[in-house]
């Protein structure tokens, strides 16, 4: 991958930058100015930012398979082995054996795309979380570690390639031939962490039972998803799959027609099934929705002066657009609302 493809990835204002800021300002502007509102349209930002993230996560996945015949990556492999995740962080190859990541870990083979492809850390961090991404001082220093940290550095979960026997056998692959239907990746598997029990729901469910099922991410309120063929889906459930794959557990059948089961953790039953893994140990949020709702104040103030910067620059890129122009007025009437939002609230 070029400098020029990775420094776009990491400076770069970009088309999906632009519709970020169109949705934010035009959502604010269709609701009453209230700190509920800054939330909702915050979370539709982050909904597009975690969907872009997750692109960008596709484009190095298919980079890497070009280079390693179709293949997606993955890291020391023991099959029949149950998969680990965090382990190996200070090693400088995670494919030599003093200090690599243990085999089958699901977390190092996705921060093979770090190490291989240039992907930024950032794109590992969903936007909707309080996680932050990996520090480092330098793009070198990467070079120098072969996986992340904890999931306080990564809120995303990859199906598991560390197949099983019988897996195999079944016709269980990881690689460019995979389909439009099959989940690549996601939003991080939630496992049981309270309130969430992706053993609890089933695909004939009630809405409330499968919700239970969704990533702590988005506050269970669906789960961004992708699929084979590049692209990405935000889904209420995680019955998103093959056949209606439960996504976060181990189909209960070897020909998918049981989709979901107790089984969190392990290696795919069939072909069509996908395991998203890690699973998370905690939720994602440090902050109650209260403080989120007041963060978020705080964050829209500090961020419509770079709203305002990132339409003028597009205004000299492509001219004075109606969709430019409404964007304009919708931040000046944000901010005028915000002043007298803060007024009553010091009232």
């Amino acid at each position: 991958m070029s400098r020029t493809t990775t420094a776009r990835w990491r400076f770069g204002f970009t088309f999906v930058d632009l519709l970020v800021v169109l949705l934010l300002v035009c959502l604010l502007a269709a609701y009453a100015f209230s700190a509920g509102a800054i939330m909702k349209a915050r979370e539709s930002s982050n909904r597009a930012r975690c969907a872009s993230n997750l692109r960008q996560i596709g484009q190095a996945m298919l980079l890497y398979a070009n280079e390693n015949k179709g293949n997606y990556p993955r890291t020391m492999y023991a099959v029949g082995d149950g998969p680990t995740q965090y382990t190996g962080v200070a090693c400088k190859d995670p494919f030599k054996k003093e200090g690599q990541p243990k085999a089958n870990d699901v977390t190092a083979l996705m921060f093979l795309l770090v190490r291989t492809q240039d992907l930024p850390v950032q794109s590992f961090v969903c936007p909707s979380t309080d996680a932050g991404p990996v520090a480092y001082g330098n793009i070198n220093e990467l070079q120098g570690m072969a996986n992340f940290k904890s999931e306080e550095f990564l809120t995303y979960s990859m199906n598991n390639p560390y197949f099983s026997k019988e897996a195999i056998e079944a016709g269980a692959k990881w690689n460019t031939t995979l389909g439009a239907d099959f989940v690549l990746a996601g939003d991080m598997n939630p496992g049981k962490v309270d309130p969430a029990d992706v053993t609890k729901a089933d695909v004939t469910s009630p809405a409330a039972e499968q919700r239970r099922g969704n990533s702590l991410n988005h506050r269970q309120e669906g789960q961004t998803f992708l699929y084979g063929d590049s692209h990405t889906e935000f889904q209420a459930t995680p019955f998103a799959g093959v056949r209606r794959d439960n996504v976060y557990t181990v189909s209960g059948s070897r020909d998918g027609s049981r989709v979901t089961s107790t089984t969190i953790e392990g290696s795919p039953a069939w072909a069509g099934d996908t395991v998203l893994l890690p699973v998370a140990k905690a939720d994602p949020h440090k902050k109650t929705p209260a403080e989120e709702e007041a963060a978020a104040v705080t964050a829209l103030k500090r961020e419509l002066p770079g709203m305002k910067s990132r339409i003028a620059d597009a205004e000299r890129r492509v001219g004075p657009t109606p969709q430019l122009v409404r964007a304009k007025q919708s931040v000046e009437e944000l901010e005028r609302d915000l002043a007298e939002y803060e007024a009553k609230q010091k009232k």
